[in-house]
């Protein structure tokens, strides 16, 4: 009563006080901050899907050491609290499957990797987290199943959120960071690289196999011989009579010049 009293308190932490519904929501994908969330339980029930929407990482500190700790995990289930009062105040948690993030994840510097114990489980019992405080992770399984070493770990890849483009900055430029290398391609190699096709030669066997016996075959090629030699020859004619009628000149133009020469 004393909370509903004073006037200092906001409404928000004054609903949360009151405790939300003893009906929840469960929803099967759930969309924010660029990401497409799923259930593992959805994505059983669907077989075979395109993608894996499953994965999450929430940002933490560590108690003991006080410094940021990182928390990989799979969403069971995605439900929705409301709480007294109006009807848009809801929150949305996903219920998850925490690996250790200790003994159960394992950083790969070398490579810029990040791996997580699939089979790992984190002892704090706290498997909410609301589904703002997000991001989204997909886990690769190595390709080597005889490896033990491999076959535990998953490898953890950061997805970025629906339209989001990295955003360079004067700084990414002008960075002294000893570790960013720049890249490029040798104009040479050093030394000389011969190469003797020579043996390989002198080695070469001609053989007749691509030779065409078929009689079949032989008498389609001599016919099409012939009828292309008789097309070229008649080509030749029509072009000698075209010259010959160039040079001959027509009657009409050879009267109207001996008029004009008897003076008519």
């Amino acid at each position: 009563m004393a909370c509903s009293k004073d006037a200092s308190i906001h409404n928000d932490l004054r609903r949360l006080s009151r405790g939300f519904g003893l009906k929840v929501k469960s929803y099967d994908i759930y969309e924010v901050n660029g990401y497409k969330f799923r259930s593992e339980k959805y994505e059983k029930s669907k077989g075979n899907l395109t993608t894996v929407n499953t994965g999450v990482l929430a940002v933490g500190i560590d108690d003991n050491t006080g410094k940021e700790l990182e928390y990989y995990g799979i969403i069971m289930d995605i439900i929705e609290l409301k709480f007294d009062g109006d009807e848009n105040f809801k929150l949305v948690l996903f219920d998850c499957h925490w690996f250790h993030p200790v003994n159960g994840v394992r950083r790969l510097e070398k490579f810029g990797l990040v791996e997580v114990a699939h089979a790992s489980c984190n002892p704090a019992d706290e498997p909410f987290v609301l589904a703002s405080q997000v991001s989204q992770v997909y886990y690769v399984p190595y390709a080597c199943t005889t490896d033990p070493n491999l076959n535990a770990w998953w490898v953890a890849y950061k997805v970025r959120p629906l339209g989001s483009l990295p955003i360079t900055s004067l700084d990414d430029y002008n960075s002294s960071d000893p570790s960013c290398v720049d890249i490029f391609q040798e104009d040479g190699l050093e030394g000389e690289f011969i190469i003797d096709i020579s043996q390989g030669l002198d080695n070469i066997v001609i053989t007749d196999v691509d030779e065409i016996t078929d009689q079949q075959d032989l008498s389609t090629i001599n016919n099409r011989s012939t009828d292309m030699s008789e097309d070229n020859d008649l080509v030749s004619e029509d072009e000698e009579s075209e010259d010959d009628n160039e040079s001959i000149p027509e009657m009409n133009d050879y009267y109207y010049r001996q008029e004009e020469a008897d003076g008519f």
